[in-house]
């Protein structure tokens, strides 16, 4: 990446409480900020070069490849909102409940996607996973 990437943005990214993916549109995560590690249980350096279905449990894989595929016709900022919370398979093989929001970017040629992780779970009702607060 360019001096100014990991001189300036990121400290920025590493700065931010969500979770932080930047993947490039074969699916290789690029970059992950600190909070990963909060949220996921992956030290950053461990999730950069892999690829990104290894965040996605296996019964969400095929839809997921398929979500991704869509996104690359038609990339454009948008959450992830199809259900109220997704799932994202910790370093420990758990599912964490994530809201997922995705922007696409160009870096260098490249096309991009950063997706931003937050953590779902004070937001599900610990009865039936679903949201526990009002609908917004």
């Amino acid at each position: 990446m360019q001096p100014i990437f990991s001189k300036v943005i990121a400290p920025l990214l590493d700065a931010l409480p969500d979770a932080i993916l930047l993947v490039d549109e074969g699916g290789q995560i690029m970059f992950a900020n600190l909070a990963a590690k909060d949220l996921l249980g992956y030290e950053p350096p461990e999730l950069v070069g892999q690829h990104v279905s290894m965040l996605i449990p296996a019964h969400a894989r095929v839809p997921h490849q398929r979500l991704m595929a869509a996104f690359w016709q038609e990339p454009r900022r948008r959450a992830m909102t199809s259900r109220p919370f997704l799932h994202a398979l910790s370093s420990a093989g758990e599912e964490v409940p994530v809201t997922i929001s995705l922007a696409p970017i160009v870096l260098s040629g490249v096309r991009c996607c950063v997706a931003a992780l937050r953590d779902a779970s004070p937001m599900q009702n610990p009865v039936d996973g679903t949201s526990g607060g009002p609908p917004l």
